[in-house]
């Protein structure tokens, strides 16, 4: 798999993406030189009430309006970075419950995750076991099962798996999620892979 380096502006303005207090999915190739790409999450119109840490990085913000309470968590590892690839996998879960579990939230409340999964072909099968299992343990098929982009990608961290979510805690009837059926692919669930084709949430940013 082709591990291409992703790179908005200059090096100068990489590194400087690189050093922010931001959460933040952190990408690059390995022996590159250059400094691991930041995509922050930004949510315009509304107000920023704390960030979550993880190993002294910043890995998710909490953010509110009159509607709801939303969580956004980017650049997660597991606890581990020598453990096997399905115990790493188990781990990010566990930590991404943790964050939620800051802000007394569930994966009930999760509408989207991003998995960014180091060889993805090599061991996909054994990843999704490992989020499966999880998902069961947790109820999370019997609730809201959310939307997931997987995307192969190594890190600089040489964790097999970094993901990032987005949560919502809805304060009134007008914010909200739903789950998107796809008219042109079947269920991911008819061949056994914990996520769903698309959510939509209804907000008032973005």
């Amino acid at each position: 798999m082709n591990k291409a380096i992703f790179l908005w502006g200059t090096k100068e303005e990489v590194q400087a993406r690189a050093d922010a207090d931001v959460p933040s999915f952190r990408l690059c190739r390995e022996g590159s030189g250059l400094a691991p790409v930041e995509v922050p999450f930004v949510a315009p119109g509304t107000r920023t009430l704390r960030t979550i840490r993880r190993g002294g990085r910043a890995v998710a913000t909490v953010y509110e309006d009159d509607e709801a309470l939303y969580l956004l968590a980017a650049g997660v590892q597991p606890a581990d970075l020598a453990a096997p690839r399905g115990a790493q996998a188990t781990s990010v879960f566990e930590e991404l419950e943790s964050i939620l579990a800051e802000e007394r939230l569930t994966f009930a409340n999760v509408v989207r995750t991003w998995l960014y999964i180091d060889n993805v072909c090599d061991w996909y099968g054994e990843f999704n076991a490992a989020r499966s299992a999880f998902f069961t343990t947790r109820h999370v098929f019997e609730t809201f099962l959310p939307a997931s982009t997987g995307i192969g990608h190594s890190n600089p961290f040489g964790a097999a798996l970094m993901a990032g979510f987005v949560a919502l805690l809805p304060k009134d009837g007008k914010a909200g999620a739903e789950i998107v059926k796809s008219p042109l692919q079947a269920d991911a669930m008819t061949y056994k892979s914990s996520f769903s084709r698309a959510a939509e949430m209804r907000a008032a940013f973005g």
